[in-house]
């Protein structure tokens, strides 16, 4: 099970910018499942691809992580 503020951050983050999952995905290069798994809770984001979620949306990984 995923950690909730991740989640929480990754939701909060699609509806700041605007983006569907799909767009998301793409931008993100994450597929659409995964970024569905991560947002359900099924998954928790490995630490690179934090780090690739950061640098595609210019947030730092410990925001996403909640700190």
């Amino acid at each position: 099970m995923a950690d909730f503020y991740t989640q929480k951050r990754l939701r909060m983050l699609m509806d700041n910018l605007g983006l569907s999952q799909r767009e998301f995905a793409l931008m993100t290069g994450l597929t659409e499942s995964a970024v569905s798994k991560y947002l359900s809770g099924v998954r928790v984001p490995h630490a690179g691809t934090l780090i690739a979620i950061a640098n595609a949306t210019g947030v730092s990984p410990n925001w996403i992580l909640g700190f």
